[in-house]
Order: C-alpha cells, then sequence, then structure tokens
C-alpha cells in the first residue's frame, strides 16, 4: 500500500513540473540585427568615409 502510494506521489510531481514547465515556457526569438555597410574598396577609403561621417 505504501509503495504505491508513494509511485502515485512521484506521478503526480512529475506530471505537474512537466505541465508547469510546458504552461509557462517562454519562446525566445533573436532580435534582427541592424548592420550599417561601410562605404570604400580599401581601407583608405573606408576610413575616409568614416571621418566624413562623423
Amino acid at each position: 500500500m505504501k509503495k504505491s502510494r508513494r509511485f502515485n506521489i512521484s506521478q503526480l510531481g512529475i506530471l505537474s513540473t512537466v505541465a508547469a514547465s510546458l504552461l509557462f515556457s517562454n519562446k525566445a526569438y533573436a532580435a534582427s540585427p541592424t548592420v550599417y555597410k561601410l562605404d570604400g574598396l580599401n581601407r583608405y577609403e573606408t576610413n575616409l568615409s568614416i571621418v566624413n561621417d562623423g
């Protein structure tokens, strides 16, 4: 009798843990990155565009 009661309590605990994790799970989304493309074909032109942009 005690073993079946312990088994039922453990099943109830596992079931409630799974139900709570499914109920309160949040979906995470990555933010879309904002990319600023620098001008210039080489490092000197790119540096010049950075200096001019401020």
